[in-house]
């Protein structure tokens, strides 16, 4: 009897875990009042996170300066919130900053003390916010001081080197040798 009602019990933990996992963030369940049903009423509300940490290539284009600049831009941390660093193909010019993530909502914000201001003219932080348009894909807008732009960023694939050599040496097996009966 007790192995029966241990069963019931795995049973109904193995339910209820599958039931859960078919609802996403936001989802609701109402009921089908013709068939006493359940039914699953999507909603809205972003249902997954995505990852922003690793590489990305991200294009800014200026309202005011008409260039678009090609970037490269690492972030690392948790999938809500790290550090960045930013480094622009053309000049070289590097961005180091912070970053959140709130649901599919992205922003990040140039730390202020690393501006270079040794040229001439006043340099402000660049201050982006933007969205996950796909799992690969963000888009937003962008400040600095009184100009304004757009961005896009592409998630930059990096191919794992397959390694030539086992990294866990395969052990021989020990051969059984078998003693010989004493008669």
């Amino acid at each position: 009897m007790k192995k029966f009602s241990k069963l019931i019990i795995v049973l109904s933990v193995i339910t209820l875990f599958f039931s859960l996992t078919t609802l996403q963030y936001g989802d609701e369940v109402k009921r089908d009042l013709k068939q006493q049903k359940p039914v699953i009423m999507k909603s809205k509300i972003p249902r997954m996170m995505f990852d922003i940490r690793v590489k990305w290539k991200l294009f800014l284009t200026w309202t005011m300066e008409p260039p678009t600049w090609e970037w490269t831009f690492t972030f690392t941390g948790t999938k809500f919130a790290g550090t960045f660093k930013g480094i622009q193909k053309t000049h070289g010019h590097e961005l180091l900053g912070t970053y959140k993530v709130n649901g599919m909502n992205v922003t990040f914000d140039q730390d202020p003390s690393t501006i270079d201001n040794s040229g001439s003219g006043t340099t402000f932080p660049l201050n982006f916010t933007g969205i996950f348009k796909a799992k690969n894909s963000l888009e937003g807008t962008f400040k600095c001081g009184p100009d304004t732009g757009t961005w896009t960023a592409t998630r930059m694939f990096v191919m794992k080197k397959i390694p030539e050599k086992r990294l866990i040496p395969i052990k021989k097996p020990i051969p059984v040798v078998k003693k010989k009966e004493i008669k």
